[in-house]
């Protein structure tokens, strides 16, 4: 699949960031061969990246241990805990970090079947459950026609939506509603568009090409993976992603993908 990247600002501020098929959908050869050289090469990076985490997870798991039994320890200076705290606290980032790691570069191969989107939204709340808990934050969610049935992988596109909804709590700090929706894609008959909107902090214009990348992140506690991983799922299931964001006006995050599953 051709990738391209564009962003534009409309006359209300917003600016788009949109990736895919540079003529809007894959639908030639050199598009198919290069989407599986993609494919390829993320396979081989999987392959690296498995042995690295083990590698860095196994004594990692040793030093978490040893660490949690100092601090449980009768002995310990009372002054001294806090800072076990904060040690314990970031060998608990590195490890979320070697997951992210993981799950990106990690082989996936889709077991699509026919599937109800709403059914999948449903699986993606309640995996983030604990997210929604922030003060004032609620989700609204609207499917039509209900039942809204396509073809695809229930896992990964759970796992995608759950990432965009985890997201869009972290934009608003101070609480919101979050709307997530599924239709019927106006643009190209037989393909659907889900959304999540948010009403939070936006991104600026000069980081909205970076924010599928690898890595970026402006969180503190960030990742930098949430997005790409993502990415690699809408475009596994031979669909289109593209974000829409201004600067205090929120962010809406679209997804196209074809009813009839990968290829159709």
């Amino acid at each position: 699949m051709k990738c391209s990247v564009e962003a534009a600002p409309d006359r209300g501020g917003a600016v788009d960031a949109v990736f895919g098929a540079s003529s809007g959908f894959p639908r030639n050869v050199e598009d198919r061969l290069q989407q599986i050289g993609n494919l390829e090469r993320l396979r081989a990076l999987g392959e690296t990246a498995a042995v690295i985490v083990h590698q860095i997870r196994t004594p990692l798991s040793s030093v978490h241990l040893g660490v949690e039994s100092v601090r449980s320890s009768a002995a310990l200076d009372p002054a001294l805990r806090p800072r076990l705290d904060v040690a314990l606290e970031q060998l608990g980032r590195l490890d979320r970090l070697l997951s992210s790691i993981r799950d990106f570069s990690r082989p996936r191969r889709l077991e699509a079947r026919p599937i109800d989107l709403r059914t999948i939204f449903s699986e993606a709340l309640a995996a983030v459950e604990s997210s929604l808990q922030a003060p004032r934050t609620s989700v609204t969610v609207e499917v039509r026609p209900d039942p809204l049935r396509i073809v695809a992988d229930p896992e990964c596109l759970a796992e995608a939506i759950q990432n965009l909804i985890v997201n869009a709590v972290e934009a608003r700090p101070g609480g919101g509603v979050i709307s997530l929706s599924a239709a019927p894609s106006r643009l190209r008959r037989g393909w659907v568009r889900i959304r999540v909107l948010d009403h939070g902090l936006g991104i600026p214009p000069f980081l909205l090409e970076r924010v599928f990348q690898p890595f970026f992140t402006t969180k503190r506690t960030g990742t930098g993976l949430g997005l790409p991983i993502v990415k690699n799922i809408v475009e596994l299931h031979g669909g289109f992603i593209s974000l829409r964001s201004g600067e205090g006006r929120g962010t809406t995050v679209t997804i196209d993908l074809p009813s009839g599953g990968p290829g159709a």
